[in-house]
């Protein structure tokens, strides 16, 4: 039976150490997530630890897409809701729902709104630190029944003007002091107070340019940020090879680049749509197959472009893939996508990741 989250904390052996007050209660507490209910504080804490990988580097890309993810999840929540303004707060100019980001010692520090609405404020304050085994989040999630305290201080402050640049004002940690109650104060002040007492225990291994998939014989440079995962940690084949990105926190899946080998007993085309066709058992509704001929590349005798978009657990399940025949054999190198990344986008990066492959070893 595996530990809980909490005992592996405390011991050090989850890859990060630290020890969590007595007198918050935990809400879940398995394996691989921890809640605590930190009413001293009026925050909910949480921890997670998971086998992503999370690589930090080209920090400026990261940052790029932590705008995003941030931007797409608070757009998801205000779209949740049956009352709401006719657009959210990110049309608005001046207005991220990311409030910071910075690198740290110990992996890449942010805070986000979760939701910012009359009545009500959600602030998450995370630390995302990449670990041997991994990668472990801490968050700090704080919320208010109403917005405008700092608001409007800085409304005054800057003589009743909104500029570009009046959210970052309004973020200032220096008014934290003024507005100590504020769920962003809270939020800030929880995290600091636990990351001064937090140590990572096993740090995580340099990522190498290049990945050399020994049963393959392949060595292919994956996209910016992705880390390959150990063996073992998923369920497939040995042929399967899986690469990770994460982006602002371990609770949204992660986007997933993999190099899978196969046998081909037929057509290449069939052998696609069958591999597409077998992942309704696992819960997935298929809303476009498109499968079309690419320009030779990889070492590809034959390279077919495929582009996937079906639902998965209510959620959009998107994907891109290249399909190389070589011999009598099939690598299929595909590329998840996320709702708020372009397929053009997408597209270049599979492209890229396919035309560096080469084979032997």
């Amino acid at each position: 039976m595996k530990k809980s989250l909490r005992s592996a904390l405390a011991d050090g052996s989850s890859g990060v150490s630290l020890t969590f007050p007595e007198k918050w209660p935990a809400l879940a507490d398995t394996a691989g997530r921890l809640v605590l209910s930190a009413d001293d504080r009026a925050c909910v804490v949480e921890a997670v630890a998971l086998p992503w990988r999370l690589v930090l580097e080209p920090l400026d890309l990261y940052r790029a897409g932590v705008e995003r993810s941030t931007r797409s999840a608070f757009e998801q929540v205000w779209a949740s809701k049956p009352q709401k303004d006719d657009q959210p707060m990110t049309r608005q100019p001046g207005f991220s729902a990311l409030s910071s980001f910075e690198k740290t010692p110990l992996g890449v520090q942010l805070v986000s709104r979760e939701e910012y609405a009359a009545a009500s404020e959600l602030v998450t304050a995370r630390v995302l630190m990449p670990v041997a085994a991994g990668t472990v989040e801490l968050s700090v999630t704080a919320r208010d029944p109403s917005t405008g305290a700092r608001e409007s201080i800085v409304y005054l402050a800057s003589n009743k003007q909104r500029g570009p640049d009046f959210m970052t004002k309004v973020d200032d940690p220096a008014l934290d002091a003024k507005f100590p109650a504020h769920c962003l104060s809270r939020a800030r002040a929880t995290l600091a107070a636990l990351t001064g007492a937090l140590k990572v225990t096993a740090p995580a291994a340099p990522t190498p340019a290049k990945e050399h998939l020994e049963l393959l014989g392949v060595t292919v440079t994956a996209p910016p940020r992705f880390g390959r995962m150990p063996a073992g940690v998923m369920p497939s084949p040995g042929g399967h090879t899986t690469f990770t990105r994460v982006f602002h926190t371990l609770l949204a899946d992660p986007q997933l680049f993999e190099v899978i080998g196969q046998a081909l007993d037929g057509p290449l085309e069939a052998r696609v749509r069958a591999f597409y066709a077998s992942w309704e058992k696992q819960g997935v509704t298929t809303e476009k197959l498109e499968v079309s001929p690419a320009p030779k590349a990889g070492g590809g005798d034959e390279v077919l472009k495929v582009t996937f978009a079906g639902k998965h657990g209510g959620g959009a399940a998107l994907s891109h893939a290249r399909w190389l025949k070589r011999g009598k054999g099939v690598v299929a190198v595909t590329l998840s996508r996320p709702v708020w990344q372009t397929a053009a986008e997408v597209d270049a990066e599979l492209d890229a990741a396919v035309a560096s492959m080469t084979w032997g070893g």
